[in-house]
């Protein structure tokens, strides 16, 4: 099992690494995984999975990428009908509590969309959230998150905190 994803499951102990076959549809589209997903519940007998993908480890960043995923399971096993523009290769963890806590998360807040947990980049020293909203010259500032377990909801204030004015 990769560092990153050994890392990353001491703050998320509730996931688990499943193995997801690539089935991308003709339909479907990049960085939409949500729509996908849920699509292709609609027109087969599936049901839609949601977690994580760790992708590979960058020397030049010193850190692996995490990012929220959905994706698909039938009575074949779990596969991702979404399309993806990289080379990379993902680890996948099955969380269903961070789609249960995202929309706990925006209901609470009386939000008028449900919002997902930013990208994430995890090495051996840290861990940190991608600050959607507090850039300068096109580039996303990178937010530390503590090194023990952490819920949905801390994520989601660390990465939205300006939009959500939760600090």
């Amino acid at each position: 099992m990769r560092r990153s994803v050994r890392e990353f499951l001491v703050r998320r102990p509730e996931a688990r690494v499943v193995r997801v076959e690539s089935r991308v549809h003709p339909e479907a589209r990049r960085n939409q995984c949500h729509v996908n997903s849920f699509r292709e519940m609609d027109r087969s007998p599936s049901t839609v999975v949601a977690g994580w993908i760790v992708g590979d480890y960058f020397p030049e960043h010193d850190s692996s990428p995490v990012m929220f995923h959905f994706w698909n399971r039938d009575e074949h096993g779990d596969y991702d009908v979404t399309p993806r523009g990289d080379r990379q290769t993902y680890t996948y963890l099955e969380d269903y509590a961070v789609m249960f806590d995202s929309d706990r998360f925006s209901r609470d807040r009386a939000l008028d969309s449900v919002y997902y947990p930013a990208v994430m980049r995890i090495s051996d020293r840290e861990c940190a959230v991608k600050h959607y909203l507090d850039w300068q010259d096109g580039v996303y500032h990178w937010i530390p998150v503590r090194r023990q377990r952490y819920s949905i909801a801390e994520l989601l204030t660390v990465a939205y905190s300006t939009e959500l004015d939760l600090r």
